[in-house]
């Protein structure tokens, strides 16, 4: 059976959100557009469940970006540039560690 012409019935047990990398290219044929970040960590949704004939599933889902909207701190400006973005992303990762003790990943 082409897994791109088939749906996936499952029961929804658990879900989380992993980083990973960018796919090299969509995985279904018949979609030419990947949406998504293509450099860098991207996250990845996971979720795990049932089929209706009891089998496992873990299903792993690209291409969504979450997002928030924050203020820029006090003295940044956005520039566009990579290392303005990466400064204030850093900036903000701090802040975030702060606030929920540690815990986290960059």
């Amino acid at each position: 059976k082409d897994p791109s012409q088939s749906s996936l019935n499952m029961q929804w047990l658990d879900i989380d959100m992993i980083g990973g990398t960018p796919l090299p290219a969509n995985p279904n044929p018949s979609k030419k557009k990947m949406v998504g970040a293509r450099a860098g960590q991207v996250p990845v949704i996971r979720i795990f469940g049932v089929t209706d004939a009891g089998n496992s599933v873990a299903a792993y889902i690209h291409g969504y970006t979450p997002y928030g909207y924050f203020g820029l701190p006090d003295g940044y400006e956005l520039d566009g540039s990579e290392e303005n973005l990466a400064e204030i992303r850093r900036f903000l990762n701090d802040r975030l560690r702060e606030k929920v003790g540690g815990r986290g990943g960059n």
